[in-house]
């Protein structure tokens, strides 16, 4: 009995030793994410502030894009941003306020000449190098006011 006991378990673990196993495979993917560049506008060297120096009451002046304030925006190379300003359609003083007509372009390439007008909250490509340039300028009408300085903030912010 004792070897009839030893035969059968050999059997059966010879017949489990011997069993197909089942078939196995597998696969993998790459996970990838590419970080885009960081966003910025930041002001250019040369002019940082739109001046129009001294005006006479009664006088209106013009300060062209091009010869005004310029600002690059910084980010991904080719991708679209979203620009959005305010632009204050007053300066104000000591003697009330100056009316204020913003001039506000930009172009994928640093040359005023070739800029077209920015519309507010509108969408603007950066070229292959991740920039793209703007420009403000505007013009004053100047009432019968106190003297003394008027201004106002312009502010611009771009976001992918």
């Amino acid at each position: 009995m004792k070897r009839f006991i030893t035969v059968i378990a050999c059997a059966v673990l010879l017949a489990v030793a011997t069993a197909p196993s089942h078939a196995q495979t597998t696969a993998s993917a790459n996970v990838t994410v590419f970080v885009e560049s960081a966003l910025e506008v930041v002001n250019l060297p040369g002019v940082l502030n739109l001046d129009f120096g001294s005006v006479l009451p009664g006088a209106s002046e013009s300060i062209t894009h091009g010869s005004g304030v310029d600002f690059q925006i910084l980010g991904a190379d080719n991708a679209n941003v979203v620009v959005s300003f305010t632009a204050p359609t007053q300066l104000t003083g000591p003697g009330g306020s100056i009316a204020f007509t913003p001039d506000f372009q930009g172009s994928s390439s640093n040359d005023p000449a070739s800029a077209n007008p920015v519309a507010n909250g509108g969408t603007r490509a950066l070229n292959g190098d991740g920039h793209h340039f703007l420009w403000l300028g505007g013009s004053i009408t100047v009432g019968n006011i106190l003297p003394g300085i008027y201004d106002a903030a312009f502010t611009v912010s771009v976001a992918y």
